[in-house]
């Protein structure tokens, strides 16, 4: 027998609660280690930050049942748990306000020899490398004596090579590569320039709490939706749950990250004429693109669980939602006891 709450109000907070938790875990993919790993305020800390993913996923997922059982939440209690982890949640995702500096690249953040070069102005062709006929398909970045990273070392302007210690490739006579000291052209060694990160911990940290209170109220608000409805709608429910969970978390969350992120790309593989992977992306833009997609969604979870907590009545009765969970009348009388099964007999 479902509970006496009025239907409206159940029906409604059911619902922003689905709704709560759809705009929650299932709309964050900015937040994965790949992402971060390429280009965004943690582009220097990206592989670090990989490690994070599954200790504060999963763990956030723990422990949001054993505070649930701990704490015996029930109903609205549970509701304002989640209400509480997605404003910490929320808060936690400035941490896109700060990002790397991005390490110069040759023609695409910086001109060679050090000039300027506007943003939009991609040239990897300079006076110095014009005669080696560099192919944009060859993608192998080196970086230079003089900080500077660049696309390849043909486009470094670097003649030949040979192996310095660790197996190193490094590559003199380089004529795109400002001499340091000597008169001479600078090196170039194999492989991505080093980038500064000093706020590296702190990013960490704060990356490490978006994620874990993300993850903090996922199995409250399954619970809160079970205990909203009555045991014979409690399937129903589910499958209305996972439905708005798929339809306004997984589905678009994706495409709308993946589309911030290509945004943010400066300089596009080519593959034949045709677009490919992302080799250089703007530091600064990534953080700003997934800012914005990331309040927009952590806003509307806030929202939906606000209005939850809002439309959320106890059923008449109970204390806070307990009878939601206990069998229905109907069910246990229509399931005799021992001694009446005896008696019939």
């Amino acid at each position: 027998m479902c509970p006496a709450t009025p239907a409206s109000h159940q029906t409604q907070s059911r619902l922003a609660c689905r709704l709560g938790g759809a705009q929650g875990d299932q709309s964050c993919p900015g937040l994965r280690p790949q992402t971060l790993h390429r280009g965004s305020a943690q582009a220097a800390a990206g592989s670090s930050a990989r490690y994070l993913v599954v200790p504060a996923g999963g763990g956030g997922t723990l422990l949001g049942g054993y505070f649930v059982n701990r704490f015996k939440l029930r109903g609205s209690g549970t509701v304002r748990f989640c209400l509480l982890c997605t404003l910490i949640s929320l808060l936690s995702f400035l941490v896109f306000l700060t990002h790397c500096p991005n390490v110069p690249v040759a023609g695409v953040t910086a001109g060679y020899g050090g000039s300027l070069l506007p943003r939009g102005h991609l040239n990897l062709t300079a006076a110095c490398n014009a005669v080696c006929h560099c192919r944009p398909e060859h993608y192998s970045p080196v970086c230079g004596s003089d900080g500077t990273q660049y696309f390849s070392p043909c486009h470094a302007g670097c003649p030949a090579a040979e192996t310095g210690p660790g197996g190193q490739k490094v590559y003199r006579g380089c004529s795109c590569v400002p001499p340091s000291v000597s008169v001479e052209p600078g090196h170039a060694t194999e492989g991505k320039c080093p980038s500064a990160c000093p706020s590296k911990p702190l990013l960490l940290a704060l990356v490490f709490l978006v994620i874990l209170f993300t993850f903090l109220s996922s199995i409250p608000a399954l619970t809160a939706t079970l205990r909203c409805v009555c045991d014979q709608q409690r399937s129903f429910a589910l499958g209305i749950q996972w439905i708005l969970v798929r339809t306004l978390g997984s589905i678009p969350g994706p495409i709308a990250f993946g589309w911030v992120i290509d945004r943010a790309c400066l300089l596009w593989q080519d593959q034949c004429g045709q677009q490919g992977s992302c080799f250089v992306y703007q530091n600064a833009a990534m953080s700003q693109y997934m800012l914005i997609a990331g309040l927009t969604y952590k806003v509307l979870g806030f929202l939906f669980f606000a209005a939850a907590c809002f439309l959320y009545k106890s059923p008449s009765g109970s204390s806070d939602g307990t009878e939601a969970s206990l069998p229905s009348h109907s069910s246990a009388s229509e399931s005799p006891t021992e001694p009446q099964q005896q008696s019939n007999l």
